[in-house]
């Protein structure tokens, strides 16, 4: 049985960020597939900063990214960090998550 692209990408993210949540570092909750529409993919809290992150493996414009992307609005709004994550942008997105875990630590 072959395992879908998003899948496979959000199991990744979530074995990336085992380090920093066995260490104490970030909280996070994965939303499961089906939830309340809109609602990012992962949402956390790390150093008392509100981050979310909707996982995609490509770029689409379908109907529920257009609500997504509002939603990602609002959290910024409300000083909250929010990021689309895709595969090339989530090693730089993840080095950002460790720099604001880290600084923590100092």
């Amino acid at each position: 049985m072959t395992t879908n692209p998003e899948t496979l990408f959000k199991q990744k993210v979530k074995e990336d960020l085992k380090p920093l949540l066995e260490r104490g570092l970030i909280w996070y909750f994965k939303s499961q597939e089906v939830s309340t529409r809109g609602i990012p993919d992962i949402i956390m809290c790390v150093d008392s900063i509100f981050i979310a992150l909707e996982l995609k493996v490509v770029k689409t414009n379908r109907k529920d990214e257009v609500l997504q992307k509002a939603i990602l609005r609002k959290i910024e709004k409300a000083k909250g960090r929010a990021f689309f994550v895709y595969p090339d942008t989530w090693p730089s997105i993840l080095e950002h998550i460790t720099k604001l875990a880290e600084q923590r630590q100092q």
